[in-house]
């Protein structure tokens, strides 16, 4: 299974908005997913209208769409903006939004999500400590992310809850940015199955017990 993530942590005219695109895998009989960090970009002081030019641009790379299993994915944070969103689907990119929420857990809005940000950042670190996720040593970019990446904490809130945010006058988008994709991925991006008959799928509807024969005076149609 081979295919691709784009995920943008959008900002208004003041901070930085990171779009990152990231390289799904999964090896045939493996369990598990692997991810490969194969761009991120910021850019700072950009209305939504230049974002969105430059989202399209990206989405529509040949590079996301080329000998892949699934189309690309994009995903934003919406949490306190749906216009970018608006804007980047009349733009004919299928973005997907994602709401940051508290708690531990997730919840669809129709194309949408309400995701915990610890969730988010918990599942991306767990790929990185079991390995799964990797980004190329000479990447433009991986200094860049591995720096924020380490000014990055957890913290315990007033009311026991697990926190993430980026320590002095650090910031946190590109990490997010990258959470967002392995988040997304790790959930819903899977080897597609061929549908397979049941072996008990021939009996008669109506049948008390599945496994009873059809009547010979009832011969089961299909």
């Amino acid at each position: 299974m081979r295919g691709y993530v784009i995920s943008l942590d959008p900002a208004q005219l003041r901070d930085w908005s990171a779009l990152s695109a990231i390289e799904v895998t999964r090896a045939t009989g493996s369990p598990y997913n692997s991810y490969k960090l194969i761009s991120l970009e910021r850019r700072q002081r950009e209305p939504y209208d230049l974002i969105a030019g430059w989202v399209k641009v990206a989405y529509n790379n040949p590079v996301f769409h080329k000998d892949t299993d699934y189309k690309p994915v994009f995903l934003l944070d919406s949490t306190n903006e749906r216009t970018l969103k608006d804007l980047l689907r009349r733009a004919g990119v299928p973005a997907r939004g994602l709401v940051y929420t508290g708690g531990n857990g997730w919840k669809a809005e129709g194309r949408d999500f309400n995701v915990s940000k610890t969730l988010m950042v918990t599942s991306f670190l767990a790929l990185w400590d079991s390995k799964r996720f990797s980004m190329p040593g000479r990447a433009s970019f991986a200094g860049m992310f591995s720096n924020e990446l380490k000014a990055f904490r957890g913290e315990i809130g007033r009311l026991g809850r697990l926190r993430f945010e980026a320590e002095g006058s650090e910031h946190a988008d590109l990490v997010m940015s990258v959470c967002q994709g392995c988040w997304f991925a790790e959930q819903f991006l899977k080897p597609k199955r061929k549908f397979q008959i049941p072996e008990l799928a021939s009996f008669r509807v109506g049948n008390s017990n599945p496994w009873d024969e059809p009547s010979s005076s009832e011969p089961f149609s299909g």
